[in-house]
């Protein structure tokens, strides 16, 4: 288990949430938004086996769930300078990175 978790989990997630949404600059409240989001990802078995962290294979799920709460409030306090789309998970995961190539 990583013992970073600032770069594991919360700065992917923070920076796909930032790009997704052209924001302008990240703010505290993004950042603590992020924790939460992380925090609640931790299940309770995670815990019981001392854990403070989501499964790495689950890497993916919490830098979605944290871009997403980060897009969230980048077009709340009018710092997305992309337009809002109807499904912002989809506008999120089109912005992840691929490592197939054609």
């Amino acid at each position: 288990m990583p013992g970073q978790g600032n770069n594991v989990y919360v700065f992917p997630g923070i920076g796909l949430g930032a790009v997704a949404t052209r924001a302008t600059r990240i703010t505290d409240e993004m950042f603590l938004q992020a924790a939460l989001t992380l925090a609640g990802m931790v299940s309770d078995a995670s815990l019981e086996d001392g854990s403070v962290y989501p499964p790495l294979g689950e890497i993916r799920d919490v830098s979605i769930a944290i871009a997403r709460a980060v897009a969230q409030l980048a077009y709340a306090s009018g710092l997305a300078r992309a337009e809002r789309t109807t499904d912002l998970e989809k506008q999120v995961r089109s912005h992840i990175w691929s490592y197939a190539y054609d």
